[in-house]
């Protein structure tokens, strides 16, 4: 007897329910297998008895062969062929098989996407029927042409186990069987009493949280030998957040123990992209080289890893190397070989590296090649050779996986050229790395052993378990909405009732499976969440009538987080003896931010300026915020020192306008040099540098009239020992005899953090102190995207919004004594090294801390 299930996981099951419920000592089981692999057993076998059998198309022939029509087709259909439409394409074509929709039908009803539908399916005929291959889809229809070479192979008796649902197809061809003498039995999973509950949570977060923690509660009293099973509906969206929460959830040694790890408790099902595995990663960073201009980011990516000849055992010489990229390095790296001359003298001399790169103008001559996709295979594994890959040490079992599926790919690819045409090295390597990006990647498990399984919908049909919690039956996610195919036309999909393409289909599909589930195990619990991306959520009508979940609610925190928390405050908790303070010996000037940092948080003044823990420096498109700031004041010095030497011209004139188009490219073009980024882009910045210059020389002229005394003005100052350097943006003395001290700030800023007890911002004090004759006003030009504004105190009146004046020479002699004091008081503290992890306004000091890692502030609290 032949047993066929849907899925494999299903099959695995049946097979371990009849080794469970047999009592005799000797038996011999049926063969069960999955629909897909019973199909390909049977093609495979008779293929030996008829050499002229069709050869099946592979996924990845079909893909590729899909978009090539696609973009041949271009200029007709102005459909480019993304994934996504080259997958719907295909999935046409599929619907349009095993529905045995009738392309007359279609041809009589095809307008618009279906029109360019009918010309693709007839091009990919007519390449099948050239090349002698079929499309899987058509394999029913071939199987029944030709009967008598696959009749004899079946067994006399076929059982179809777990289907809730036969395409027309597949149904047709199973009524063939049952006509020529073959029995067909259908059995459905057996039915389990049970209790049905139904749970909420504030979030999907929680909903998660709560799962987890349900299920390592059951998990410690299993004694069923079916495992407890968590259903996510959308589970390949979700995929790679479930794996970490779960991690972090049951396996805390498997995340903090190092070398082999223990057993995980739990198995997702589904599969991640065979590109994002890290030792195929690994290889296409390999084969990057030779085309990126992004070498700063390819060459850490290839020091650090270990799939490469060299990665374990110069693994030291290499990091320090790819430090001294990260970190020290300001110039942009144009090309791995430019990468190559800027660290080899960092390596040791007997690192594989230098034999990649003695012979690498022979591989960069490939670059400038044509060659049938078929050609570059060869290549690309010779190459792939050369870097050593896949590494020095011996694979774990996933990643051999992985190694063994890129040759599978690879033979795919190899096996015939079904793109018909000549590709240059980098065309090539994107449709390489789209086939592996599509390419869904599944490690094999023994998961009849992990307790705890996670699964889709469509896997966990037909399932037993022994606990169930079914995740997200939101009324959004249960029953899903109506996606019909975009290239059939919506009233055959109907007519056919084709998956996914209406509503009352969505809604008989969710009830049945939702039945299904209720009744594989003895407890089911079905939850929802109550907000979805901040908006609210009800739960799905389908769930509505269950009983509420007698389940507490899980703790706040996972086991993992609870672990380090508790690691973190013994740690922090051990006594440490106080740092050596500075000397005033050969001190070097410190910047005003020191006495700012001090003032906000003591710890991160002295990381940053004894410690010297710099942020790691990020690579990101265009202008950071830092940079914004820098091109703003440079723009505005220089601007201001041509309107000094042409005091006479107006800001409104030709010759200024001229001028400032000079000044904002040539201080452009700096950054510009710096990363590769679209022209309009500058473009943009430059008209935005312009406005702004512009809307802070027009508030200058909303002033009393004044004359510049300084711009950036650079002066030394002593405080309590410690020496300081200072650049002022700006000193102005207006007609009444106020002499202005101007910052300019374009981000977050107000006079109050100079105020108070101790000021949280340092700078402004600092520079009112350093500058003589002593100031009257101390003003802010806050530059927004609104506008430009002004922010400040005064000794006096002054006929400026924005600026609030004392109107007591007393007060205002005795605010800047108190500022000499409070400032004393924190170069002192920073001199004798006060480090306390104390932030003034954690929500502030906080927020873009690069130290959170080392001072663990959050979690103590």
């Amino acid at each position: 007897m032949q047993v066929v299930t849907p899925t494999k996981r299903l099959a695995s099951q049946w097979l371990l329910t009849q080794s469970l419920t047999r009592t005799d000592a000797c038996f011999e089981l049926p063969v069960c297998l999955a629909l897909t692999s019973w199909l390909s057993q049977l093609w495979q076998a008779c293929s030996f008895e008829y050499p002229n059998l069709p050869t099946l198309v592979t996924p990845v022939q079909s893909r590729l062969l899909w978009q090539r029509i696609l973009t041949d087709d271009y200029d007709q259909s102005n459909i480019w062929p993304t994934p996504h439409s080259v997958y719907l394409a295909e999935q046409a074509f599929r619907f349009m098989i095993e529905w045995q929709i009738p392309l007359s039908d279609l041809e009589s009803a095809a307008l618009g996407n279906s029109a360019c539908f009918l010309r693709w399916q007839s091009a990919y005929r007519q390449v099948l029927a050239q090349k002698g291959w079929l499309d899987p889809a058509q394999q029913y229809a071939f199987m029944i042409e030709h009967a008598a070479g696959f009749l004899e192979l079946i067994p006399k008796e076929l059982l179809c186990y777990g289907f809730d649902d036969f395409s027309p197809a597949l149904l047709r061809w199973l009524n063939y069987l049952s006509e020529h003498g073959i029995t067909v039995a259908h059995e459905s999973p057996p039915m389990v009493s049970s209790n049905c509950y139904s749970h909420f949570a504030d979030n999907e977060v929680q909903e998660l949280t709560h799962a987890l923690a349900w299920a390592d509660a059951q998990r410690v009293q299993q004694e069923s030998p079916w495992p407890i099973g968590i259903v996510v509906p959308n589970l390949t969206e979700r995929r790679e957040e479930i794996v970490e929460a779960c991690d972090a959830w049951f396996n805390v040694q498997h995340t903090l123990q190092f070398g082999e790890k223990p057993p995980r408790f739990f198995n997702v099902s589904g599969g991640l992209s065979l590109a994002k595995t890290p030792v195929i990663s690994a290889a296409l960073q390999c084969l990057q080289c030779l085309i990126s201009k992004e070498s700063n980011v390819v060459w850490p990516f290839l020091l650090a890893t270990p799939f490469i000849a060299g990665g374990q055992t110069f693994l030291n010489q290499r990091m320090r190397a790819r430090q001294f990229l990260l970190h020290e390095l300001d110039e942009r790296v144009e090309s791995c070989l430019h990468g190559w001359t800027v660290i080899q003298d960092r390596l040791d001399p007997n690192d594989s590296l230098h034999t990649v790169f003695l012979h690498w103008s022979h591989w960069s001559e490939a670059q400038h090649q044509e060659k049938p996709l078929s050609a570059w295979i060869p290549w690309w594994l010779t190459y792939l050779e050369a870097w050593g890959w896949p590494g020095e040490r011996v694979v774990d079992s996933e990643e051999y996986q992985a190694v063994q599926q890129w040759f599978e790919v690879c033979t795919q690819l190899l096996a015939s050229d079904v793109l018909d045409k000549l590709f240059d090295l980098q065309t090539a390597l994107a449709l390489l790395q789209q086939v592996l990006a599509d390419h869904c990647f599944q490690p094999q498990t023994y998961t009849n052993k992990v307790p705890i399984q996670i699964l889709g919908i469509l896997e966990a049909a037909g399932m037993q378990f022994s606990q169930l919690w079914v995740l997200g039956l939101s009324q959004y996610a249960w029953p899903e909405a109506a996606n019909p195919n975009p290239f059939i036309p919506l009233a055959l999909q109907k007519q056919h009732n084709l998956p996914h393409a209406s509503p009352v289909r969505e809604m008989q599909f969710a009830t049945k499976m939702l039945e299904r589930l209720q009744q594989s195990a003895s407890t089911v619990i079905l939850s929802y969440p109550r907000q979805i991306n901040r908006q609210p959520a009800a739960p799905s009508p389908l769930i509505a009538r269950a009983n509420p979940s007698p389940w507490k609610q899980a703790p706040k925190e996972d086991p993992l987080s609870q672990a380090l928390k508790q690691q973190i405050i013994q740690t922090i908790n051990l006594s440490d003896q106080a740092p050596p303070p500075l000397t005033t010996q050969g001190l070097d000037y410190y910047p005003s931010q020191v006495l700012s940092l001090q003032a906000q948080c003591a710890f991160k003044a002295f990381a940053q300026f004894r410690l010297r823990l710099k942020p790691r420096k990020t690579k990101q498109l265009g202008l950071s915020a830092a940079g914004r700031g820098n091109v703003v004041h440079g723009a505005l010095h220089q601007s201001l020192q041509y309107l000094q030497q042409k005091p006479n011209t107006p800001i409104t004139s030709v010759d200024f306008s001229n001028q400032l188009q000079v000044i904002c490219e040539r201080i452009i073009q700096v950054e510009r040099t710096k990363s590769r980024i679209p022209e309009f882009y500058w473009q943009v910045e430059i008209k935005r540098l312009q406005s702004i210059v512009h809307a802070v020389l027009a508030t200058d002229a909303q002033r009393t009239p004044f004359q510049l005394q300084g711009l950036e003005q650079r002066f030394q100052v002593t405080l309590n020992g410690l020496n300081f350097s200072l650049k002022c943006d700006r000193l102005d003395e207006d007609n009444s005899g106020n002499r202005w001290l101007i910052d300019y700030k374009t981000g977050d800023c107000s006079p109050n953090d100079w105020l108070g007890e101790e000021p949280y911002d340092a700078q402004m004090p600092l520079y009112a102190l350093s500058v003589t004759p002593q100031p009257t006003v101390l003003c802010y030009y806050a530059i927004k995207p609104q506008g430009v504004y002004l922010s400040g105190i005064s000794q006096t009146d002054t006929p400026h919004r924005g600026i609030t004046a004392m109107n007591d020479a007393l007060a205002w002699d005795r605010l800047f004594q108190n500022w000499h004091t409070q400032l004393s008081t924190i170069a002192h503290r920073f001199k004798i090294g006060h480090a306390a992890v104390a932030p003034k306004q954690p929500e502030r000091s906080c927020l873009y801390c690069h130290l959170k890692p080392l001072c663990r502030y959050a979690l103590h609290e």
